[in-house]
């Protein structure tokens, strides 16, 4: 008999910690924060496939618990110092804008590799792309209406503030447009560069983000599998397709175990268990994936347990 699990939550009761520091200035002083990351939450979104639902690296639920902290920091220092709403999200962004820029081919290798918000702190640097996800979840826990504006070849913040125009309209909200990328960027300046691209807007509350966990067993000549999908977004996920692929040692499908719901809404965890017939004593290896909507949401492979 063989044996698999998986899990992608993240389990504070294993691994250790990360430290960081972070300086900045803003309005002639700096300041400065010190935080400590669960390592399993960098490494549990660090492994996760990257997707350009950009609304659902903010709506994750762990990221949000995380960013709590942060955001009552800048939020205490904010009522001290009497910034309205336009100097918080500005202080906000100063803090995000200190953070150094690399490409993604320099930082990770590929040519186009979204973080998530905790990753971008853990690893202190980023692109557009990471910057504006850090800052949207920064602004979007001080409870700003916030939404990615993307652009034909770029990504940064809108976010709604009563006193200051906007610069993009959406279904009859202004959006005031934030660079994340450098701090000589004031709020409602848009780079000369993007003038007349096409911009579409990834809205937050619509994001579903999925987590997965199963285990499974052969036991003679079947696959038994079971497991449960989180969904711990703020959006419903429609269409969502699980499967459990056993391949052989030539990366061959050989069967597969897969569940279907129509709709997962935002807190629910659906379960779900099945088996297959599988050939006695062939070798295989279970990989995994998860879709919605017909999209690929994430995937990975399963740790093999002793038996």
């Amino acid at each position: 008999m063989a044996s698999w699990e998986c899990t992608t939550l993240p389990n504070d009761r294993d691994g250790g910690t990360i430290e960081r520091e972070y300086e900045w200035s803003y309005d002639g002083r700096t300041f400065t924060w010190e935080t400590v990351f669960p390592e399993s939450l960098y490494q549990s979104q660090h492994r996760r496939h990257r997707i350009y639902d950009y609304g659902a690296y903010v709506a994750d639920d762990f990221t949000q618990r995380f960013f709590r902290g942060l955001t009552e920091e800048i939020r205490s220092v904010a009522n001290a110092n009497g910034y309205d709403r336009r100097e918080t999200a500005e202080f906000a962004a100063r803090f995000v804008q200190s953070l150094p820029y690399t490409v993604d081919s320099v930082s990770t290798g590929y040519d186009n590799y979204p973080r998530y918000p905790v990753e971008t702190l853990v690893d202190e640097t980023g692109d557009c792309e990471d910057t504006s996800l850090l800052l949207s979840a920064i602004l979007h826990g001080l409870g700003y209406r916030v939404g990615m504006l993307e652009f034909d070849s770029h990504l940064g913040v809108g976010v709604e503030l009563s006193n200051t125009p906007g610069n993009v309209t959406f279904d009859g909200v202004e959006y005031t447009y934030i660079e994340a990328t450098d701090t000589s960027w004031e709020i409602g300046r848009v780079p000369p560069r993007l003038d007349g691209e096409q911009v579409t807007l990834h809205r937050i509350d619509d994001s579903p983000a999925l987590y997965a966990h199963w285990e499974g067993d052969t036991r003679g000549d079947r696959f038994i599998c079971s497991g449960s999908v989180l969904n711990v977004g703020e959006g419903p996920a429609t269409d969502v397709l699980f499967q459990v692929l056993l391949t052989d040692r030539h990366g061959e499908t050989v069967t597969a175990v897969e569940t279907q719901w129509r709709t997962i809404e935002p807190e629910e965890q659906p379960t779900w268990t099945d088996d297959v017939y599988v050939e006695l004593d062939r070798l295989v290896t279970p990989e995994w994936r998860v879709g919605v909507g017909g999209i690929l949401h994430d995937q990975g492979e399963a740790e093999r347990r002793r038996t």
